[in-house]
């Protein structure tokens, strides 16, 4: 059938071409090749990209095989599987794409580059960002935005704040992404700072840009709002983050889980635990992450108990808890001076609890606690599942022992 396919193809009938490639059973590199190439000898480009967009759907491996094939590659066709190992995590393939592709002396477009800049730090080195954006200037994309935008973003990237803010602030038109990504990158400066003053002077550059974008008639996105929050956080700035707040009722993006876990934070870090405990209230979804900040925030607070509780809500709904979480729920612990005990008075003869406390206590290398729960659970006569393994899946814990295969219900 494949051959029929080539048989079709060579006669400039594409249309029937492709009733029989969609009536094949089994489609593979080899019919999925002969269909793009096909259209590519047949003057039709852009039917054979959307072609090998959709062979993407049947995995990059084949997809680039089939690529591979084609005997007249053009920028789009490059541009193409180049953006499709980027955002595959195969950013180091898709940039030996790029300089096949320069090899064969075909010249980059502006979506060609942005592909290749957006590639992960990791990858794509500061020299490679470099020689890209002289390239872009020599092909006249310079005053391109997405390519501003893109060269901007690796500088944050690869922490060269300054020259990132040195091409922001040349920039006479800029979008929304544009300052996105300097918000975004003030709030890493932040992090990264070697003392409070340089912290606060970032925090503050920051909240000028988020000032200047809302008076520029550009309109926050969800993006936009947990970025400025998180600044808000690190600089215990209550009154903006209010402010903020306002602007969000407005606009809609509470129902944003990005944006409302910011915003627990933000209430979190400035000591309104009330605020913090209102937000998560208000939040339509929920994440680990939304559940560990407000854990988390209530511990910071000295209320363990709510702590507590909340911990053992996410057990009842299903959620799966990480090192985070339990660091936060032997925080409250810490707060209130309690021990084992207090986390075991939520579920006293659960044997999950006991799990879940040795598997914080090693996670924490607290190894005299992990002694403690063991002595416990030889006091509740529960010694013998030490040496058994554990699965818990929403209310439920599976339990076995390493050389048994029958699994127990808890």
């Amino acid at each position: 059938m494949t051959f029929l396919v080539n048989v079709y193809a060579k006669c400039d009938a594409m249309e029937n071409a492709r009733k029989v490639f969609i009536s094949l059973p089994g489609k593979n590199v080899v019919a999925w090749t002969t269909l793009m190439t096909g259209y590519v000898h047949n003057d039709q480009p852009d039917v054979a990209i959307s072609v090998f967009q959709e062979m993407l759907e049947f995995g990059l491996d084949s997809a680039i095989k089939a690529f591979q094939k084609i005997g007249e590659k053009n920028v789009i066709s490059w541009t193409t599987v180049i953006s499709a190992c980027g955002d595959n995590s195969r950013a180091a393939k898709g940039l030996r794409f790029f300089t096949e592709m320069l090899a064969d002396n075909v010249e980059p477009n502006e979506f060609t580059l942005t592909s290749v800049l957006s590639m992960p730090c990791t990858v794509l080195s500061l020299s490679i960002g470099a020689r890209v954006h002289c390239l872009s200037i020599k092909l006249g994309y310079e005053p391109n935005l997405r390519i501003k935008n893109s060269i901007m973003y690796l500088y944050l990237k690869c922490g060269l704040f300054s020259e990132a803010y040195q091409l922001f602030n040349g920039m006479e038109d800029m979008g929304l992404v544009t300052m996105n990504s300097m918000i975004a990158g003030y709030g890493e400066m932040m992090a990264l700072a070697k003392n409070d003053l340089s912290a606060y002077r970032s925090g503050t550059e920051a909240l000028n840009i988020f000032s200047k974008l809302s008076n520029s008639g550009f309109k926050p996105d969800l993006y936009t709002f947990s970025s400025i929050l998180t600044v808000c956080s690190k600089l215990v700035a209550l009154e903006q983050g209010e402010q903020i707040y306002a602007q969000i009722l407005k606009t809609g993006y509470l129902s944003e889980v990005v944006v409302g876990t910011a915003l627990v934070n933000m209430y979190n870090k400035c000591g309104n635990i009330e605020r913090a405990s209102k937000a998560f209230l208000e939040m339509s979804s929920r994440t680990l992450i939304s559940w560990t900040s407000m854990i988390t925030a209530f511990a910071q607070n000295g209320q363990s108990q709510q702590a507590l509780q909340l911990f053992e809500d996410t057990r009842l709904i299903g959620v799966r808890q990480n090192q985070i979480t339990f660091v936060g729920v032997l925080s409250a612990c810490g707060h209130a001076g309690m021990d084992a005990n207090e986390l075991l008075k939520l579920k006293p003869n659960d044997a999950e609890t006991y799990v879940l406390l040795l598997t914080m206590y090693k996670s924490a290398q607290r190894w005299e606690d992990v002694t403690k729960v063991r002595e416990l659970m030889r006091e509740k006569k529960l010694e013998k599942l030490m040496d058994w393994s554990w699965i818990s899946t929403k209310e439920k814990v599976y339990s076995f022992k390493p050389d048994e295969r029958k699994i127990l219900w808890g």
